[in-house]
Parts: structure tokens; sequence; C-alpha cells
């Protein structure tokens, strides 16, 4: 029987498919986009963008919009580089949410976040 990885040893692949696991399950109709870097594109963009739907409060009339979401995954122990920090607080001026310690060990801490900050039961 394959021992059980601990946090540390999980790959950020993984990481990555369990937030947007998460993000879908919160979200079925959810568009995702998750950059590939290649030399060309913008550096320390998050791995995940989304836009979500929300229903805003009663004075917007109860229309629905979108909300832009930004998650930078990390494996155990890893943090963000200068770039993906500067990144992300230019995220954090505008309209979005921004969870740069998105591990596998945080995934809870990150769904509470989001439940919290978009008023989700």
């Amino acid at each position: 029987m394959p021992k059980k990885k601990l946090p540390k040893e999980v790959p950020e692949k993984d990481v990555k498919k369990a937030i947007t696991k998460l993000i879908l399950r919160l979200w079925p109709d959810a568009w995702e986009f998750m950059p590939v870097q290649t030399g060309y594109g913008k550096t320390g963009v998050p791995d995940h963008l989304y836009c979500v739907p929300v229903t805003i409060t009663p004075d917007m009339v109860g229309k629905t919009y979108g909300m832009f979401i930004a998650i930078e995954a990390k494996r155990f122990g890893k943090k963000p580089s200068p770039t993906q920090y500067q990144q992300i607080g230019l995220l954090l001026k505008g309209w979005a949410f921004a969870h740069y310690n998105a591990g596998l060990e945080n995934l809870a801490k990150l769904e509470a976040d989001l439940r919290k900050r978009f008023c989700l039961k």
C-alpha cells in the first residue's frame, strides 16, 4: 500500500487541481483562466484567475455581477516570489480577492475566506 504524502511532498500541480475543484464546488458556473508562463506573459501573475457570479446587496436591485478572484498556489512551506507579491499587491488595490498561501493544508482556510468575503453559506 502506498504511503500517504505529507503536505510538503504534495506537488504544486495537485494543489492547483484542489483549488480548481474547490472554486467549482462553490461556483459551478465560474469562469477560470490559468495562465501558462512561457516567458511571453506578465511575470508574477497568480496561477488561478476566476470571475465568479456574486449577487450584490439590495441597493443594487439584486442583479448578479462577476467578482474577480486571483489565487497563487504554493506547495507546503513555499512563498511567492517578490514579483508575485507585487502583482498580488496591485490586485488588492482593486476589487479583487487574492489568496497566495493556498497549499493543500490551507484549503479549509481558503474556503472560509471565500465564504466570508462573498457572503456564501
